[in-house]
């Protein structure tokens, strides 16, 4: 999915995403942070890994904020990342249905 497997010194990368049709995005390393204490405003993760503030971008990006993206559907998610298709099935609260029988 990362066009790139190391730190780009131009600070530009490229990720393929699938949001339909696969096509490759691109995003720079600059990123809204607190300070450089409290690092970004948005993803964090453990050991200052970027994939996963770069991928976050591409969806900021192809969705239009990060606001749009806060609250996400697993589904879409899941086709972004692979390309495979994806069902949406409603369960019923297990605890009400077993406590009818």
């Amino acid at each position: 999915m990362f066009l790139q497997k190391e730190e780009s010194k131009e600070g530009i990368y490229g990720i393929w995403i699938n949001d339909g049709d696969w096509r490759l995005m691109t995003v720079d390393d600059y990123f809204l942070c607190y300070d450089k204490h409290n690092g970004p405003v948005y993803s964090k993760c453990k050991n200052h890994e970027l994939w996963v503030l770069l991928l976050e971008k591409v969806y900021a990006k192809i969705y239009g904020s990060y606001a749009a993206i806060e609250v996400g559907d697993p589904c879409k998610a899941f086709r972004d990342l692979t390309g495979a298709s994806t069902v949406n099935i409603a369960v019923t609260n297990a605890i009400d249905t077993y406590k009818t029988m």
